[in-house]
């Protein structure tokens, strides 16, 4: 709860209210802040009513200030609701904008379902947090759609697993995902299973084509664990080809940060 100025005292709903003065329940920003910043325009003592644990529950302020304030939200009300439409427009706009110039190659369906997921209004998710950039934002939240949209994290989740070990075991799917999303269809050696790995060679020759040959020589942390267990580490990189090995780095990131929402 926020400081109080000295215009303003804190007291509890049963004490008995000033003459002249009118309770306004707390729920609708623009009456409540129009009401504190006309109360202390004009010299008068807001009221901010508390429950036992200091919670608030509303202010008290001058009825004919309540009356003023009231009447310009009910003429205003068209207009505002206008601008926060356009505002939520161009927001979306802009978060839609940025996954895909992150992952290109993301299907429709997913695109609306990560805005919706993502931009949820009173959500508290990470699409609507004022602390990160829209890259960051992005990041995070294709990332949390993905673990429980396109991997098993949900089924282990319910059956019991741990929240950090289950976000390990399905690393390595959340990483396939998102490689194919960025329209980047290269891959190391070490991302590939045996087999396919084999499949690679120059026909004919025996030889492996030079251009991967150097895939096989990559540091460890960079080697995608095999679907059957859990990775190693949660900080691993993705390489999905020459000069993008740090372009989905955030995967393994700090997840201090991360949106883990049930879709």
């Amino acid at each position: 709860m926020p400081s109080l100025s000295a215009a303003e005292q804190q007291v509890r709903f049963f004490s008995p209210m000033p003459k002249d003065y009118q309770f306004v329940p707390k729920g609708d920003v623009y009456v409540t802040s129009n009401v504190r910043k006309r109360t202390h325009a004009a010299g008068a003592t807001l009221y901010v009513v508390v429950d036992k644990l200091k919670r608030p529950l509303g202010v008290r302020c001058p009825t004919s200030i309540y009356q003023e304030v009231t009447a310009a939200a009910q003429a205003t009300a068209a207009s505002r609701a206008a601008m926060v439409q356009n505002r939520d427009i161009a927001v979306e706009r802009g978060f839609e904008a940025e996954v895909l110039r992150q992952f290109l190659k993301v299907p429709r369906a997913d695109l609306a379902n990560i805005l919706k997921q993502a931009l949820q209004k009173r959500s508290r998710r990470v699409g609507r947090t004022g602390t990160l950039d829209m890259e960051s934002k992005v990041q995070l939240a294709v990332k949390a759609y993905i673990r429980h949209c396109h991997t098993p994290y949900e089924h282990l989740l319910k059956g019991g697993t741990d929240r950090g070990k289950a976000r390990q075991m399905v690393l390595n799917r959340l990483k396939q995902v998102a490689c194919s999303w960025t329209g980047n269809t290269k891959e190391t050696m070490a991302d590939m299973p045996v087999q396919q790995a084999k499949g690679k060679r120059k026909a004919g020759t025996g030889q492996s084509d030079p251009r991967k040959r150097k895939a096989t020589t990559l540091p460890s942390r960079s080697t995608v664990q095999p679907a059957s267990g859990p990775a190693d580490s949660d900080n691993e990189e993705v390489s999905g080809g020459e000069g993008d090995s740090d372009a989905l780095s955030f995967i393994g990131g700090d997840e201090s940060a991360d949106s883990d929402w049930t879709p």
